[in-house]
């Protein structure tokens, strides 16, 4: 049986992107993975939105959840340079599909600290759910500047070059990082998607 080439590239370009971010989540620097209860993490974050997933409206927000922004935006106003409530807030943002807004505080947070690889892999996530792979890469490879070694942006570099068609740039990478950080997750997930290609 012959497989076509059309159906087989969208699907790799799937299975690599949903490895990705995967691997993001599983290797979040500063978070721990929440418990998933019907589809919901169960967090301080999540509970506090709107029940079924529904994107977050006047009509179905929980005073919780603008408790939570109203709150975090006090203390930004109250202290401008504290980065640990602008990315709370950003993170409530993002949870509460309000993407732009979270955007900005990331973008805020690293005016003050550009070196923040925390903030540089949000970022990442965030062009990499808009398709926009280039910039994606670009954040990545900043990541690598700060820190040569961070396997995690290796790894993503790698998925990245796949997801933009550079399926040998994306092996090498992979492989490369097989060699140089064996046992860790990146190169079980490079190994395993090695094949995919």
């Amino acid at each position: 049986m012959k497989i076509k080439t059309a159906y087989l590239y969208p699907l790799m370009l799937l299975i690599l992107g949903a490895g990705v971010v995967l691997f993001t989540q599983l290797t979040k620097e500063e978070k721990t993975t929440p418990a998933v209860t019907d589809g919901m993490p169960q967090d301080d974050i999540h509970s506090a939105l709107p029940p079924g997933g529904d994107a977050p409206s006047k009509a179905n927000v929980n005073q919780n959840y603008l408790n939570m922004v109203n709150d975090l935006n006090a203390k930004i106003q109250a202290n401008p340079a504290d980065t640990m409530s602008m990315r709370e807030l950003a993170e409530l943002y993002y949870a509460g599909h309000k993407v732009e807004e979270a955007f900005a505080l990331y973008n805020k947070i690293l005016e003050k600290n550009p070196k923040r690889t925390d903030i540089l892999f949000e970022l990442t996530q965030y062009y990499y759910d808009k398709k926009n792979y280039a910039e994606a890469e670009k954040v990545t490879q900043r990541i690598l500047t700060y820190d040569k070694n961070n396997f995690r942006a290796m790894y993503n570099l790698g998925s990245l070059r796949i997801a933009q068609g550079d399926k040998e740039g994306g092996r090498k990478q992979w492989q490369m990082i097989i060699e140089k950080f064996p046992g860790t997750e990146a190169a079980k997930l490079a190994e395993e998607n090695l094949g995919k290609i």
